[in-house]
């Protein structure tokens, strides 16, 4: 005679008990289930529990019954597999918690097991057991699973599993950790910096971390913040190339944080004139405020314009050019990207000088297209001509890089 495994008692409530909503067979399910346990039949077991699901399908004893014979008869996968949905899932089932956690333990299903127990654990000293003595292992299965559903581009589900890990383990590394790649994956700045900050409080010297959140607190946070670990970062590692360019980069958004108004709002715009350009310029490129003028040039319709003397002084340095028969700059003129290139080119030749990328070349339009892709400005000579409106974003975006070019700090 069969003899059911002395582990698996405890998981073999009676289905009838503590389950409000057993059904009308639950006193037949009951009555099987106490034979089950006494003799380990699970082979008459199942087909009564089939007999029993025929006149009932619906029967939630009956599920709760086919699932133990299924467990004692050593198939945990498929009693698992038959237990999932949630059409009949009821936490306050304590019969069907004990089997379901037992089934996804056995199966290998350790996060699910994790939460059937959870559901039990306040009614069940087993259940609750089993929940701690699997905490670590349910955390680790967790974390791997999201890091394959995000690798495989499974982000709905990710999201899903980290959800889960945070609900759970809501101060553990693996749900934190997972928030925050999983708010990089879908840009979600905000989400990323909140699991980053919470990360530091367990490893506040951790280098990536504090680069993480120094990026993302110039981004959405608290930019002095942000900039204050970037440059403590770039102060411990002096030889860091990649570092002093973040520094540089994390200086730069600083500067256009502090910018007035108008320009920090440039970045949002889908479209940008001329006359803006001038602007952003002029704020984001301190070098442009010292520099020597190389020309005094008039332009007639700029004399209006709240951008006046920015545009006066990026023109009278050579950057943006005039139209000499007219006098007239254009301020309000939609900005094509070929004329933000050409302009970004000679901001380097006269704050860098001929030692920089875009060098000492003709300046004419062949020799700023060369230099455009020399300095990575542009990637052929059809994108540095290009007739194409430039976004703020793309301005803001190509003057970072033009910054980069210069070694400004």
């Amino acid at each position: 005679m069969p003899r059911v495994a002395e582990q698996l008692l405890p998981f073999l409530a009676d289905p009838a008990e503590d389950c409000p909503a057993a059904g009308d067979l639950a006193a037949e399910a009951s009555s099987i289930s106490r034979r089950l346990r006494l003799s380990g039949d699970s082979t008459w077991a199942l087909a009564r529990a089939a007999e029993l699901r025929e006149r009932d399908p619906a029967s939630l004893a009956a599920r709760v019954l086919r699932a133990q014979a299924l467990v004692v008869a050593g198939r945990a996968s498929e009693a698992f597999a038959g237990l999932q949905g949630s059409d009949f899932w009821l936490p306050e089932c304590l019969p069907l918690s004990l089997i379901y956690g037992r089934a996804a333990e056995e199966a290998g299903e350790l996060l699910e097991a994790y939460l059937r127990y959870g559901a039990a654990s306040a009614l069940s000293e087993t259940a609750s057991a089993r929940m701690t003595a699997l905490s670590a292992a349910a955390i680790g299965q967790g974390r791997r699973r999201f890091l394959d559903e995000l690798a495989k581009g499974h982000v709905e589900r990710a999201a899903m599993t980290a959800e889960t890990l945070l609900r759970l383990w809501p101060q553990s590394e693996a749900a934190l950790r997972s928030e925050m790649e999983l708010g990089e994956a879908l840009g979600d700045a905000n989400r990323e910096l909140a699991a980053v900050r919470a990360l530091q409080v367990a490893a506040p010297d951790d280098p990536a971390l504090k680069r993480r959140r120094g990026r993302l607190e110039i981004e959405c946070g608290d930019a002095r913040t942000g900039l204050r670990l970037i440059e403590d970062l770039a102060a411990q590692n002096p030889r860091d190339a990649g570092l002093a360019a973040e520094l540089a980069r994390a200086r730069f958004e600083w500067r256009l944080l502090n910018a007035p108004e108008p320009v920090r709002r440039l970045r949002h715009k889908p479209g940008i004139t001329r006359g803006e350009l001038a602007m952003l310029i002029y704020w984001m490129v301190p070098q442009t405020r010292t520099a020597r003028p190389v020309d005094g040039r008039i332009a007639s319709d700029v004399l209006e314009h709240h951008g006046r003397e920015e545009i006066v002084r990026i023109v009278n340095l050579g950057v943006m050019s005039v139209d000499e028969t007219l006098h007239r700059f254009a301020p309000d003129a939609p900005l094509r990207r070929g004329e933000a290139v050409a302009a970004l080119v000679r901001l380097l030749r006269i704050v860098a000088g001929p030692a920089s990328c875009a060098g000492d070349r003709e300046s004419g339009r062949e020799g700023i297209c060369a230099a455009a892709q020399e300095c990575a400005l542009a990637a052929d000579a059809a994108d540095c001509q290009s007739g194409a409106a430039l976004s703020g974003r793309d301005a803001v975006d190509l003057l970072a890089a033009t910054l980069d070019r210069i070694g400004s700090d």
